[in-house]
């Protein structure tokens, strides 16, 4: 479920909750793990052809609520070639995982660049 805060011609804040439950495999427990979802997705316009983009999700486990994951998301997208609609993205992801398990980093970051078309 989701409430837009903001939405008009240059910003867009909408608000989300809800619940879920995901399956993590070869793992210390290889069963369905029930999780709620405190989320947000931002974007902002500067011009008809550079937006910025965020995301942001908290995952809190509902069997331990000491447990919990963290996905945030920001990014950059230009218009290249407004003609083909081709676009230029770039941003950073971080995820936390207050337990993730033996051998995996409790944080972890991913850069991207990516470029495609928009239909």
């Amino acid at each position: 479920m989701g409430y837009e805060f903001i939405k008009n011609d240059t910003t867009f804040l909408l608000g989300r909750v809800g619940a879920g439950a995901y399956l993590e495999i070869n793992g210390s427990e290889n069963a369905w793990q029930p999780e709620g979802l405190l989320g947000y997705d931002f974007e902002h316009k500067f011009t008809e052809r550079q937006s910025l983009t965020a995301t942001g999700d908290y995952f809190p486990s509902f069997a331990d609520l000491r447990e919990y994951r963290i996905v945030n998301k920001v990014g950059y997208t230009l218009m290249v070639d407004p003609e083909v609609d081709m676009l230029l993205k770039a941003g950073i992801e971080s995820e936390y995982d207050s337990d993730p398990g033996d051998g995996f980093n409790k944080h972890d970051f991913r850069y991207f660049v990516s470029l495609g078309w928009a239909f």
